[in-house]
């Protein structure tokens, strides 16, 4: 990476930092139900009898959990501005091929669905374009280093160095 920033004053600049959110939700196995679908109180109810957590479009369920391409074509260049160099990555979810480390090992009986979409293969993207010192993420609910670049955070709170 490229020694920090000055500007004409000789003072280092802050800490390039590029935050993204967005996951596809993990946690409804039992589905994502509207409200205006006639069949919503029996899905609900079939959800319930099989002991599947669900989500309610609009009230616990948004569309908007994932970005938008236009959002994603921002990133870009934001990015593109800075050569693909940043210090620190902050993003909910993590790439694919993380995303692949983090669950190994971990049980299918979790509960937890995660699945590769179009927001892990941006980062997958990233992960092969860009420069930066580390990458911290969340999504996962376990705090844990992933590798020497890679921190999952649930809990913990860290300060960056």
């Amino acid at each position: 990476m490229k020694k920090r920033r000055k500007n004409e004053f000789g003072n280092f600049l802050p800490y390039a930092i590029f935050i993204f959110g967005g996951a596809q939700s993990h946690d409804a196995p039992g589905g994502i139900f509207d409200r205006d679908d006639p069949d919503y109180g029996e899905k609900v109810k079939r959800a319930k009898k099989k002991k599947k957590p669900y989500r309610v479009k609009n009230l616990t369920w948004w569309e908007q959990e994932l970005p938008t391409q236009e959002e994603m074509e921002e990133g870009r260049k934001n990015l593109n501005a800075l050569d693909y160099q940043v210090d620190y990555v902050i993003t909910h979810c993590a790439s694919g091929r993380i995303q692949d480390l983090v669950l190994k090992g971990r049980k299918k009986s979790s509960g937890f669905s995660y699945e590769k979409n179009y927001l892990t293969e941006y980062f997958d993207w990233l992960e092969e374009t860009l420069v930066y010192r580390h990458w911290y993420f969340g999504h996962y609910h376990e705090d844990r280093e992933i590798d020497d670049k890679h921190t999952l955070l649930y809990y913990e709170v860290i300060p960056l160095s």
